[in-house]
């Protein structure tokens, strides 16, 4: 593990008004105005560059560059004109991004743990466009959202970040980028040497298109689905994997946790980057009585804040951020798993849940001789896209399609009363005519989530139900106010509908195995036989 000390809040003042000097007085004779800006913009140049045979120089040469050159936009500036700042590196992001050079360059992984407002994802962009304009890189920025990766006005977009970089350079050490010739959307290509630095949303085929120096994962923690199919079609395209992120909801529930857990463990590079690095956040800092740090700082973000933010956000703390989950004891490293597929000697269940936004439906077999319970297969349909939404026809088919045997059917018993729109009939009665007849107790949800969270640790999922896994993943409970003493209810979003048709099997199952296990007692008693 890359360990980065911190240095005393005056000392990092004391660097930050130097630097502030340094810059303005490099500018003056880099002008065009200057007598001699010709033969400085090359001595400038060249010290921008570096030289990347030398990590040490080549990061010193970054930094030179940043300090003096590069222009970030800060989010939280109260007016425009405080919006646009130079980018003046603290001692940390100077430490941390010689770390960033020496992986790229000499072509390993490195996961970096962090808190938020670190200026960590402007560090990455700001050392790949360096990389990129000086040393030719091609480079891959990602995100989980292709808004995130490219869109015009989003100063979140990592591409936007890039163009602005590029934007304010000067236009002797960097030419104006053309649009559409030099930059379009998810790629900027240089007007010189031609290297591009691209980006791309989460997808199962990441990365796959070319060789690149490095590759960016922003926000991976965050990354949902195919975050691990993602990683994985990289380990072809780069040596430099650089997933980057802060702890969300997700918690120990995400591939982001699974990477830094093995990298930690097997002593591998890594960075961690805490809150008490930063000068101002950490300025006043003592600890409490349990030995963890503390300041002013952290201390009105915690007023301001829940403890499960606190946790993500700041603290680093995986397993607290988890706060808030209807399925908590789900973990992907015990509960996922390869190559489980339909087995045609064991039974088979399937459980719905009907919506005019979704409808959802899983299969699943209990195995009796393991007392395993594996999910082997789902489908989640959608109001919104054409094919799904009310059309009950469209779910029969699904389900006649399958190549498994009769199942026995789970699921709200009302919601299959309702009318089906595209039909012009009841549900049930399209249901019953396909074979279909459901076998549910009606209950409150506070029982059905309490019979399925009892059956989690013989919870088996196929790795190829990812619907379900980020379901169990990442479906919370609405935040209640304080002083509200009713049971809690999980959000409706994407994740209610699986989540829901999951409870109603838990529930109904359970009742079916009480009722064999009271016919048993019964069997015996009568008997006189133990079996």
């Amino acid at each position: 593990m890359n360990s980065i000390e911190r240095i005393s809040v005056n000392d990092q003042k004391a660097l930050l008004q130097k630097k502030l000097d340094d810059r303005t007085n490099l500018n003056l004779v880099t002008n065009s105005n200057h007598k001699n800006a010709k033969e400085n913009q090359v001595i400038a140049f060249d010290l921008c560059k570096g030289d990347l045979k030398d990590i040490k120089a080549a990061a010193q040469a970054f930094c030179y560059w940043s300090d003096n050159f590069v222009w970030i936009e800060d989010p939280e500036g109260e007016d425009i004109s405080d919006k646009k700042i130079p980018f003046l590196l603290w001692d940390f992001q100077e430490k941390a991004a010689e770390e960033i050079i020496d992986a790229i360059v000499n072509g390993y992984d490195l996961p970096i743990e962090k808190s938020r407002k670190l200026g960590l994802s402007w560090l990455v962009i700001s050392i790949f466009v360096w990389g990129w304009h000086f040393h030719g890189w091609n480079l891959l920025v990602g995100s989980q959202k292709k808004e995130n990766v490219y869109k015009a006005g989003n100063t979140k977009a990592l591409l936007i970040k890039a163009l602005f970089l590029c934007e304010n350079l000067p236009e002797w050490m960097l030419p104006p980028l053309r649009e559409k010739k030099d930059y379009a959307d998810l790629i900027l290509r240089h007007p010189k040497h031609g290297a591009s630095l691209a980006g791309e949303s989460n997808n199962t085929n990441f990365g796959r298109s070319d060789r690149r120096k490095a590759i960016l994962f922003d926000e991976f923690a965050s990354w949902e689905q195919t975050e691990k199919a993602a990683w994985q079609s990289c380990s072809a395209a780069t040596k430099c994997r650089i997933p980057l992120s802060t702890p969300n909801t997700r918690g120990t529930n995400c591939h982001f946790f699974t990477i830094t857990k093995h990298a930690h463990k097997e002593n591998l590079p890594i960075l961690k980057l805490h809150w008490t690095l930063h000068p101002i956040f950490s300025e006043g800092l003592y600890f409490d009585e349990a030995g963890l740090p503390r300041s002013p700082w952290y201390d009105k973000e915690c007023k301001r804040s829940s403890p499960q933010e606190v946790a993500q956000e700041i603290d680093i703390n995986y397993e607290a951020s988890m706060a808030g989950k209807v399925y908590g004891g789900f973990s992907i490293e015990d509960n996922v798993v390869e190559d489980l597929e339909y087995n045609p000697n064991l039974p088979l269940y399937v459980a719905w849940d009907f919506g005019l936004d979704a409808t959802a439906i899983i299969w699943l077999q209990p195995d009796i001789r393991t007392g395993n319970l594996n999910i082997i297969d789902e489908y989640q349909g959608h109001g919104n896209d054409g094919i799904g939404g009310d059309n009950i026809m469209h779910y029969i088919d699904i389900v006649q399609s399958k190549p498994y045997k009769a199942a026995v059917h789970y699921g709200d018993p009302q919601s299959g009363e309702n009318r089906s729109l595209a039909a012009g009939t009841s549900n049930a009665n399209l249901l019953r005519k396909s074979g279909i007849i459901f076998r549910s107790k009606r209950t409150r949800i506070d029982n059905r989530l309490a019979a399925a969270r009892n059956i989690i640790d013989k919870l088996r999922v196929s790795e190829t139900c990812s619907l379900s896994i980020e379901m169990f993943v990442s479906w919370q409970f609405i935040k209640q106010k304080t002083g509200n003493t009713s049971v809690p209810r999980p959000a409706h979003n994407e994740f209610s509908h699986l989540g829901e048709a999951f409870s109603y099997f838990a529930f109904n199952y359970g009742l079916k195995k009480q009722k064999i296990k009271r016919t048993k007692k019964r069997y015996i008693s009568l008997s006189g036989v133990n079996i």
